[in-house]
C-alpha cells in the first residue's frame, strides 16, 4: 500500500484537485486521484472522509468542511517595517480554501501596534502571510 494512502494522504490528494479546479472531483476522478479501480474503494474513502469532519455532503454534492483547510495562527507582528514574525503555534483559523494558493506555506499572524492604521490595518487584525 502507498503510504499516502492515510486519511490525511487521501484529503491533501482531493484538496489539491480542490485547490487548482475550484471544484471537488467526481467519483471517476478520485479513483484516478487514488490511484485506485473500484468506485467503492472512492465511496470508503469519501465515507472516511465525512466521518472525520473534512468532507460535507449535501442531497447530491461533496464539499469540503469548514475546518478541511486550518491555517495556522502563529504569533502577532509588529506593524510598520518588516520584521520576522514569532512563531509559536497559538491556534488553528480555518479559511475557506479558494482564498489561498499554497496553504502549506500560508499562516497568520496578529498585528501589534498602530503604525499601519492609515492602511485600515489595526491593532489586533489577523494578517494573511505566504511565504
Amino acid at each position: 500500500m502507498a503510504k499516502w494512502r492515510t486519511t490525511e494522504g487521501v484529503q491533501r490528494r482531493i484538496a489539491a484537485f480542490f485547490r487548482e479546479n475550484r471544484r471537488m472531483p467526481t467519483y471517476a476522478e478520485m479513483m484516478g486521484l487514488l490511484e485506485v479501480r473500484s468506485k467503492s474503494v472512492v465511496y470508503f474513502w469519501v465515507q472516511k472522509l465525512i466521518s472525520k469532519g473534512l468532507l460535507e455532503k449535501d442531497r447530491r454534492h461533496l464539499r469540503p468542511a469548514r475546518r478541511a483547510f486550518p491555517l495556522p495562527l502563529v504569533g502577532d507582528i509588529q506593524a510598520g517595517l518588516p520584521a520576522p514574525a514569532e512563531e509559536e503555534l497559538r491556534d488553528v483559523v480555518s479559511l475557506d480554501e479558494y482564498l489561498i494558493t499554497s496553504p502549506d506555506s500560508t499562516f497568520l499572524v496578529r498585528v501589534r501596534g498602530d503604525s499601519m492604521i492609515d492602511e485600515g490595518i489595526m491593532e489586533g487584525d489577523l494578517v494573511l502571510v505566504e511565504k
